[in-house]
Order: C-alpha cells, then sequence, then structure tokens
C-alpha cells in the first residue's frame, strides 16, 4: 500500500444530511458504510430554528444490526431534549461494518410543522475507499 492511501485512511472525515421531523412514526437511513467498513468517532444531531412538538416523543439515532449500537437512545432524544438549535452528540470509536446503516427512528408520530434537523459524522476508513454516503 502506498503512503498515500495509507494516509486517506487516517484522515478523519466527516458526512452530512438532514432529516425532516415532520414524518410519521418510523426509522429512516441517515447514512450507508460503503466499499468498506468506518470507524465512527463522533455523531451530532442538532435540532432545527424551531422546538420539535407535535406528536413526536422522542428521536433515536442506532445502526440496523442485529445487536444496533445505540449512539443516541430515546431517553436522550426525549421532547424536551428537542428544542430550538439543541445539539446531542455522541463521541467515542464505533466500528460499522460494510454495507450497515445508521438509521433515525421517529417515536410518537410527526412534529406537526417541517423540523429539519441536521445529522454530522465524524468517520475514519478502515480501507482505502471506505466512506458513509
Amino acid at each position: 500500500m502506498s503512503w498515500k492511501r495509507s494516509l486517506q485512511m487516517n484522515i478523519i472525515r466527516p458526512a452530512q444530511t438532514t432529516i425532516d421531523l415532520n414524518q410519521a412514526a418510523a426509522t429512516y437511513t441517515l447514512f450507508t458504510a460503503t466499499y468498506a467498513g468506518i470507524v465512527l468517532e463522533e455523531l451530532i444531531f442538532r435540532v432545527s430554528d424551531d422546538a420539535v412538538g407535535g406528536a413526536v416523543t422522542s428521536i433515536s439515532i442506532q445502526t440496523n444490526e442485529t445487536v444496533p449500537q445505540i449512539f443516541i437512545p430515546t431517553t436522550i432524544g426525549v421532547v424536551d431534549n428537542l428544542t430550538a438549535q439543541n445539539q446531542l452528540t455522541w463521541e467515542g470509536e464505533n466500528y460499522i461494518p460494510l454495507g450497515t446503516l445508521i438509521q433515525l427512528t421517529i417515536a410518537g408520530g410527526a412534529a406537526g410543522a417541517a423540523r429539519v434537523c441536521t445529522v454530522i459524522a465524524y468517520y475514519k476508513s478502515l480501507t482505502y475507499g471506505g466512506f458513509l454516503i
């Protein structure tokens, strides 16, 4: 392996997406580990400019594995913590295998109005080319 490829594997990379909480209570995909596994190092969920209300009772962020890796549990993602511009964060090191999804679950129901929130993941690829999309 060339030194350039080795350096690319050790770079912390950001991935960003948005999700509107004005959707039915269900699980929605935020990111997918593509081409290779990655190590997730930080996850940030930033609430929209308005507090979340309506029928939403909580959110959670986790993987879709048989034994899911939970990054933001419902006890932290409770609606009382979903105030305007609040940020819920997770930090650590968690291996995410190729093809694994990082998903957000809305509990309760729709927010009642558009509440577009930002999700940012910081990660390292384990091999050349692994990334989150």
